[in-house]
């Protein structure tokens, strides 16, 4: 049986009933929240994403935070083929966002339709904590336990489409079917964060790259919302 012949496979299999467990705890705790969720949104990725994780690798598995990403050791090596794989990530989003129109796909914050001070509050306070622990998990976490398993490109897609189903489900899609564009967009996105993440071996790079994205969308949409209101 894998589950006691091979450790990383074992180690695999209980990071991916982690997932599930995790992602239903979050949605049920969110499902109670009466207010706009702010701070528990940020808790509860914290303790889940973060914390939790951290207690895992520290004190039942006994290893380093560095094995699993969580660190700013990066080579200029890595940092040019982070940027070029960024460089190349903006370039199909331009094709698909601004040539085939897929702008209205993009992913922003739930709080766009707020005031501006609040969306900057919560982009520029909150949202650096909730990438930092989101990173962790899914590029460090989940990423490192699958690579020994499935390699560098089954890795890479595996987190990707645990990140992307993770959004999917906490995000409530009615349609599947309507969203694809979206979940294409999500699925990239998660995918090159995967990548820079294992070439960089850190996930503060893939959680400044995140932050910088979510930052730019947001005030991309809240320009335009502004200009049409």
């Amino acid at each position: 049986m894998f589950i006691i012949a091979d450790k990383k496979k074992t180690e695999l299999l209980l990071v991916l009933i982690g997932f599930v467990v995790i992602t239903l705890l979050i949605e049920f705790f969110l499902s109670k929240i009466e207010t706009d969720g702010v701070w528990e949104w940020a808790l509860l990725s914290m303790v889940f994403f973060l914390f939790t994780p951290l207690f895992i690798v520290k004190k039942l598995w006994k290893k380093t935070f560095k094995e699993y990403f969580l660190s700013l050791d990066v080579s200029i090596k890595a940092i040019v083929i982070s940027l070029t794989a960024v460089l190349i990530y903006v370039a199909v989003m331009w094709l698909l966002v601004v040539q085939l129109n897929w702008r209205g796909h993009l992913t922003v914050s739930r709080w766009i339709l707020g005031s501006t001070g609040f969306l900057l509050f919560v982009d520029l306070v909150v949202m650096p904590f909730v990438i930092f622990a989101r990173e962790f998990f899914f590029r460090g976490f989940i990423l490192k336990s699958a690579v020994g398993v499935l390699g560098m490109v089954g890795a890479i897609v595996f987190q990707s489409i645990l990140a992307t189903g993770y959004d999917v489900y906490i995000g409530g899609f009615s349609d599947w079917v309507g969203a694809w564009p979206q979940i294409v967009l999500l699925l990239f996105f998660n995918a090159m964060l995967g990548f820079v993440a294992l070439v960089s071996r850190s996930i503060i790079v893939t959680s400044i790259i995140s932050w910088a994205h979510f930052l730019f969308v947001d005030l991309f949409f809240a320009y335009q919302l502004s200009n049409f209101s």
